[in-house]
């Protein structure tokens, strides 16, 4: 790394120009990789926010199919006490 630098400065030969340009060029791959990052990051937070949805729909609907389930057997326990009645 520390070849690449000094290549820099004496490719352009401006001194310290050069090595401020070297150093705003890294500034800026550093802010590609930093935005980048906080993208996938992004992406992370939405695919994780989209499973717990789906897994709250799907409790929910468990949930809803036992209440069911319930209702059913309690309609049929009082129509077989109605019928022995």
């Amino acid at each position: 790394m520390g070849k690449g630098k000094q290549k820099v400065v004496e490719d352009h030969g401006k001194g310290k120009e050069a090595e401020h340009h070297y150093l705003k060029e890294n500034e800026a791959k550093e802010a590609k990789k930093a935005r980048e990052a906080e993208l996938k990051a992004k992406e992370t937070k939405k695919t994780k926010e989209a499973e717990l949805k789906a897994k709250k729909a799907k409790e929910e609907k468990q949930a809803m199919m036992a209440e069911l389930k319930a209702e059913k057997a309690k309609k049929a326990k009082n129509a077989k006490e109605a019928m022995l009645a």
